[in-house]
C-alpha cells in the first residue's frame, strides 16, 4: 500500500476516533479561507488533505476549520483577509496577486516553465521554497507553508479550434497571473473570474474559452460539457503550487515542535495531493478522449511562440521591477530560469514513457 494512502486511512480513523476529545483539546483553533468553494475539487484535494495532515501529526493540538470562497472572505481576497485578521490562514494561489508584484507569477508555476518534477525539484531541493518564504515575510507580513503541487493544466476549454497562433487573436479567454498579461501580446482579451463563476460563464458564451486546474478538476466541473474543443498541452501552466499563508507572528510564536509538524503536513499534503491528482486525471483524460470532443494539440510552433513569449514577459518584468528598487523578481525568476536550464540540459537521460504498448 503506498504511503499516502496509508498516511489517508490514518487520518480518517483517527479522526473518527477523536473528533470529540482532540477538538476539545486543541490549543491552536484557526480559521482558513480559501479560493474555491467547498465542493470543488481544489478543496477536497488540496485543502481537506492538509487540515487532516495537521490535525493528525499534531495529535490535534492545531485545528484548523476550512471554509469556501466566499464566506469568510472573496475567492482572490485570502491573503489580505489573513493580513486584516479576517481568517488565521488562507490557502491561495499565487499568481492571483501577480499584479502586485510579478515574482507571484513564477511562484505559483509560471507560463511555459519547467514540468511538475522540476518544479519540485527547484522548491525542495534547489532554493526555491527558501526564497518563497523570505519574499512572502518581507514583502507581506505572512510565513507561507507550500502546501499542493499542481499537475500540468488543460490549455483550453473552448467554443472556438485553436490550430495557429493567430487564432489567439481576437478570443475572449477566461485567465490569471501573468498568463493574462502574455495573452494580449497575441490579440486575445483574458477575462479573470472566481472559480464559482466559470462554468456558468462559459456555457452562457460570456467567454469563448477558459483555462482552470488540471483534467480531473475539469471533468467534475462539467467544462467539457459545454465546449466542445479540449486544446492541449497546457503550455500556458506545466506546473504549479498552492500555498498556505498565516501572519509572521502567528507563526513565529508557535512552538518547534509544532512548527516542524507544521511543515511536514505542508509536505506531505504536496506529494499527497500531486498523486491522487495526477492519478485522476489519468482517468479525465480517457473520459475525454472517448468522449464527444475534439482535442487539438498545439503544433510545435505555436508552443514555441508560447514559451518565448512567456520568458520575454519574465525578463521584462524583473527588469521593470529592479529599476523600481525591488528586485524580487529578478532573484525568484532568476533562481527559477537557471533551474529550468539546469533541468531540461539532463532531459535526454529521461524516460518520457510515450512509446505504446498495445
Amino acid at each position: 500500500m503506498k504511503l499516502t494512502r496509508i498516511l489517508s486511512a490514518i487520518v480518517c480513523v483517527t479522526a473518527l476516533a477523536t473528533t470529540s476529545t482532540a477538538w476539545a483539546q486543541a490549543k491552536y483553533n484557526w480559521r482558513l479561507t480559501t479560493f474555491v468553494p467547498e465542493n470543488n475539487q481544489v478543496f477536497i484535494d488540496y485543502v481537506q488533505v492538509f487540515v487532516d495532515l495537521v490535525h493528525e501529526l499534531t495529535e490535534g493540538e492545531v485545528r484548523i476549520q476550512p471554509f469556501g470562497a466566499g464566506v469568510l472572505a472573496g475567492a482572490f481576497e485570502g491573503y489580505r483577509a489573513v493580513q486584516q485578521g479576517t481568517a488565521d490562514l488562507a490557502f491561495m494561489y499565487p499568481p492571483f496577486i501577480t499584479n502586485e508584484d510579478p515574482a507571484n507569477a513564477v511562484l505559483g508555476g509560471m507560463p511555459g516553465g519547467m514540468s511538475p518534477m522540476g518544479m519540485l525539484n527547484w522548491l525542495y531541493e534547489d532554493d526555491g521554497a527558501k526564497l518563497w518564504t523570505e519574499f512572502r515575510r518581507q514583502t507581506m507580513g505572512l510565513h507561507p507553508i507550500i502546501a499542493g503541487a499542481v499537475p500540468t493544466e488543460i490549455f483550453l476549454h473552448s467554443h472556438k479550434a485553436i490550430n495557429d497562433i493567430s487564432d489567439l487573436k481576437g478570443m475572449r479567454i477566461r485567465t490569471a497571473g501573468a498568463w493574462a498579461d502574455i495573452l494580449r501580446d497575441f490579440g486575445a482579451t483574458p477575462t479573470v473570474v472566481p472559480p464559482a463563476e466559470i462554468f456558468t460563464m462559459l456555457e452562457r458564451r460570456g467567454v469563448d474559452a477558459i483555462e482552470f486546474v488540471t483534467p480531473a478538476g475539469n471533468e467534475k466541473a462539467g467544462y467539457h460539457n459545454v465546449a466542445p474543443y479540449i486544446i492541449v498541452p497546457g503550455v500556458h501552466q506545466p506546473s504549479g503550487a498552492y500555498e498556505i499563508v498565516m501572519r509572521n507572528q502567528v507563526w513565529d510564536e508557535l512552538p518547534e515542535n509544532l512548527k516542524m509538524k507544521i511543515n511536514a503536513a505542508g509536505r506531505l499534503a504536496t506529494i499527497d495531493s500531486f498523486l491522487r491528482t495526477t492519478n485522476q486525471d489519468v482517468d479525465s483524460v480517457q473520459t475525454f478522449i472517448s468522449g464527444r470532443n475534439e482535442i487539438i494539440e498545439l503544433p510545435p510552433a505555436v508552443i514555441e511562440a508560447m514559451v518565448q513569449a512567456s520568458h520575454a514577459w519574465a525578463q521584462k518584468a524583473a527588469e521593470t521591477q529592479e529599476a523600481a528598487g525591488n528586485d524580487w523578481m529578478q532573484r525568484i525568476y532568476g533562481s527559477y530560469a537557471a533551474y529550468q536550464q539546469k533541468w531540461n540540459a539532463a532531459a535526454n537521460f529521461r524516460w518520457l514513457d510515450t512509446v505504446s504498448t498495445d
